[in-house]
């Protein structure tokens, strides 16, 4: 600290400024960071809500006349979504009725 007893008033003050903004844009950027990973998180959790929601509303007419391979085309149309690796669909009684994976290379 000997250093920073020698410098002139000036220099203190340009010292002490810039350190108040180094460490204000260190903190800004944490919280960035903090917000956009909540935020993606939140979008990734509605985005499959939807689409759960749609498969179930796509899979109805399937399950009522027992239909396995339209439903198991209504869910090969997850296969566009990267974020989804097994998609499946339950009858009424708890049984797998259809379900696709996405093979991982």
């Amino acid at each position: 600290m000997n250093i920073f007893r020698n410098l002139s008033i000036r220099s203190k003050a340009t010292f002490i400024a810039l350190l108040t903004s180094v460490i204000v844009l260190v903190i800004t950027l944490f919280a960035f960071i903090m917000v956009e990973m909540t935020l993606d998180r939140h979008q990734l959790v509605e985005r499959a809500a939807t689409l759960a929601e749609v498969i179930g509303l796509n899979s109805s007419a399937a399950l009522v006349f027992n239909d396995r391979k339209s439903a198991g085309e209504t869910l090969a149309a997850l296969a566009a979504e990267s974020e989804i690796e097994v998609a499946a669909i339950y009858g009424i009684d708890g049984k797998l009725f259809a379900q696709v994976r996405r093979e991982v290379a």
